[in-house]
């Protein structure tokens, strides 16, 4: 299940809904980011049977489509991070956890974005940090929410012993609410 999604779509469909959870592998939903699709394609072979068809020139990725499924280009540094705002076992009015409560992480994940090498750290809490060395591009970590209540994230980018960014998370994590709610709450640090 994805970290920072989470759907839950109601009573009625429990009945009808087979209960096990499912891992499904990146670009499952999408056969065309296979390695076997990213080449070009011998196309007087394939001539008479793309001209005609509107819509399925993605079948031709060649050079320009590889571009599509390359990591982007960084040209600022920014750490995006994503938290719920509320643990798994808070005390909320609502009387009824949501079907498969159970298995997002009580989690703040930070996904870097540097244009060189850094230290990323998030913290939550009083002593609870991650830190990670990112390399350039992307990179991922996470630090779990601790018992304290009412944390916010702080998350920083040091470079060379300096700090680079830095940043609170936009909300609270509380341990007590109306309703569960399982949905990401999204920041982007530095602040803009």
């Amino acid at each position: 299940m994805s970290p920072w999604q989470f759907k839950n779509l109601g009573r009625q469909r429990l009945g009808r809904t087979k209960r096990h959870s499912v891992e499904v592998p990146l670009g499952a939903g999408d056969q065309r980011c296979r390695a076997g699709h990213r080449r070009d394609h011998n196309l007087e072979r394939l001539r008479g049977v793309t001209v005609h068809r509107r819509g399925q020139s993605e079948r031709v990725h060649g050079r320009g489509g590889a571009r599509w499924y390359s990591p982007p280009a960084v040209h600022k540094d920014q750490v995006v991070v994503w938290y719920r705002l509320h643990p798994k076992d808070a005390n909320c009015a609502a009387p009824l956890t949501p079907r498969n409560s159970q298995f997002p992480a009580d989690a703040v994940f930070g996904f870097a974005l540097l244009t060189s090498m850094a230290t990323v750290t998030v913290d939550i809490g009083l002593n609870n940090r991650f830190e990670w060395n990112a390399p350039a591009g992307v990179s991922i970590g996470e630090v779990a929410f601790l018992q304290q209540d009412s944390q916010i994230p702080f998350i920083q980018i040091i470079r060379n012993s300096n700090v680079v960014a830095s940043g609170f998370g936009s909300a609270f994590v509380t341990k007590e609410c109306q309703t569960y709610n399982f949905n990401s709450f999204v920041d982007v640090v530095p602040n803009e």
